[in-house]
């Protein structure tokens, strides 16, 4: 994916230039990231239909994959917080030698 198709990538994608493969793969997430149980269960057949004409099930199942793993450790991250600071080690640099032997 080029950072020009990631410029599109907003609230507003559906009616932007993406690829409709990618827009099928965002509208999937969506439905991942959202709560997948409140999708009425005709927008879950059309969801559905639409990742099929665009994706194998094989890439379906790495695309949900993909998506809940990254959903979790983004959760994760938020959870646990960031890092304890990290100590700082400062190693001196030897200076030229301006001598010439």
């Amino acid at each position: 994916m080029t950072e020009d198709l990631v410029e599109h990538i907003d609230d507003a994608y559906a009616g932007s230039d993406l690829p409709h493969r990618f827009k099928a793969a965002i509208r999937f997430a969506d439905a991942l990231i959202g709560d997948p149980g409140s999708v009425p269960e005709e927008r879950q057949l059309d969801l559905r239909t639409e990742l099929l004409g665009e994706f194998t099930p094989e890439e379906i199942v790495e695309l949900a994959i993909t998506v809940t793993i990254a959903m979790g450790a983004s959760k994760m991250a938020i959870a646990w917080g960031p890092p304890p600071p990290m100590p700082v080690t400062e190693t001196p640099t030897p200076a030229p030698d301006t001598a010439v032997a």
